[in-house]
Parts: structure tokens; C-alpha cells; sequence
């Protein structure tokens, strides 16, 4: 078995294969690290969820302040909307008990219930909420990384 009979056995899923080509293109030109490594972990080719890995991976910390900063000022927003529509939770918790059998809107503050139909209703908009966030962590990290390079 010769060694390329060998290379040919080795995984062959895209994130490896885009880290092969990165440690390749970063040894011919060490000028464009950066942009190379950008180049390499934007392949079209990776699944949304390798790319979501790719980009905790890469940005670490960065990627969960702002997921969670996204995270909470939906939140807010969601609860702020619900307080200010006059939403009864306390109905629909009530429609809710319906189906499961439990009594839980006559043990629930109306406050309390708001912002519990605000949590839920904020992690519905997860679906939305998540690939904004991944297409967004890469620019505003270099803004703020730029902004904190400029004023320190």
C-alpha cells in the first residue's frame, strides 16, 4: 500500500478536510493566516451545525457573551411586548391545563405568568434567533476586538 492508497482511507468528512487545507495554505503563505483560516472555515460544504462548532470553537467566550447578550435583549423585548398587548398568560395557561390535567393558573401571580410566557415564547424563537447569531458573531467580535485595538 502505497501512501497515497493511505491518505484516501482517512476521514473525509469536511471539517477535517478544511483543516488539512488550512495547515497546507497557512505552511505557503504565512502572511494570510487569518484570512486563509476565515477562507478554510467558511466552506459551503459544512453542515449548519459544524459551522455553529466551528465558530465556538474559534471565537470561544466572544461567541457565548454574544449569543447570551442576543439571548436576553430578545427576551426582554418579548416580555416587554407581552406586558404592553395586555396579554392574559393566566388564559393560556388556563387553556394549557386543559390538555395536562394540572391546576396552575389559580397558583400563579399574573406577573409571574408574563414572564413565564415570555421565557417560553423566547426560546421558540431559537431557530430564528441562533443562525442570526452565527452569521453575526464573526463581525461584531472583529468590530468590538478593532474598537478595543483603537481605544486602549
Amino acid at each position: 500500500m502505497n501512501e497515497h492508497d493511505h491518505s484516501s482511507k482517512q476521514n473525509l468528512d469536511p471539517l477535517s478536510i478544511n483543516r488539512r487545507l488550512y495547515s497546507y495554505s497557512s505552511k505557503s503563505d504565512g502572511d494570510n493566516k487569518e484570512e486563509t483560516k476565515l477562507r478554510s472555515t467558511s466552506n459551503s460544504n459544512l453542515s449548519f451545525k459544524e459551522k455553529a462548532k466551528t465558530l465556538a470553537t474559534e471565537y470561544g467566550v466572544a461567541f457565548t457573551v454574544w449569543w447570551t447578550f442576543v439571548w436576553a435583549v430578545t427576551g426582554f423585548v418579548t416580555y416587554g411586548a407581552i406586558e404592553m398587548s395586555d396579554v392574559d398568560s393566566l388564559t393560556l395557561i388556563a387553556k394549557l391545563e386543559s390538555y395536562v390535567g394540572y391546576d396552575l393558573s389559580s397558583k400563579i401571580d399574573p406577573k409571574y405568568g408574563n414572564i413565564g410566557l415570555a421565557v417560553v415564547v423566547n426560546e421558540v424563537f431559537e431557530p430564528l434567533r441562533f443562525p442570526i447569531v452565527i452569521a453575526t458573531t464573526k463581525p461584531v467580535v472583529d468590530r468590538i476586538r478593532a474598537f478595543r485595538g483603537t481605544n486602549s
